[in-house]
């Protein structure tokens, strides 16, 4: 190899980053990891309770008096459903208009979702499959947690 001169760094090659591995329980406790290679390691948590958790995981190299510890957190917190009536409905208007017939729409004045007509005397075979979609609204649930 030729030497490098100063002020210019030396370029290497490029090397293809392995194909991430598809986690599998195994419960091994000891791993063989080739020189230069990894080992991925997947860490389940689960807790009966909300709160935040931290352990600390250690390794150890067979043979070896070092000992590396590795600090591991888990949260675990109850769902967050989103009120803000930005996200929760599709259809919004300001205020109610002046026709009486407001379907499907969240009025913001108000702080109300007008429903509109309901199914009364229409037949009910087909109405899980949108058979009458003038009498369905769409909302997004999101978990903010």
């Amino acid at each position: 190899a030729k030497p490098v001169p100063k002020g210019k760094a030396k370029v290497e090659e490029e090397v293809e980053a392995p194909p991430p591995l598809n986690p599998q329980y195994t419960g091994a406790s000891r791993w063989v990891v080739p020189a230069q290679g990894a080992v991925e390691l997947v860490v389940l948590f689960q807790s009966p309770e909300v709160g935040t958790f931290t352990e600390t995981l250690g390794f150890q190299v067979l043979g070896g008096e070092r000992l590396v510890s590795v600090p591991c957190t888990g949260a675990c917190d109850y769902p967050h459903i989103s009120t803000d009536y930005r996200t929760v409905y599709y259809r919004k208007v300001k205020a109610r208009p002046p026709s009486p017939s407001v379907s499907r729409q969240f009025i913001v004045s108000k702080g109300l979702f007008e429903f509109g007509p309901l199914l009364v005397g229409k037949d009910i075979t087909g109405y899980d499959t949108g058979a009458h979609p003038a009498n369905t609204a769409k909302f997004r649930i999101t978990n903010n947690g």
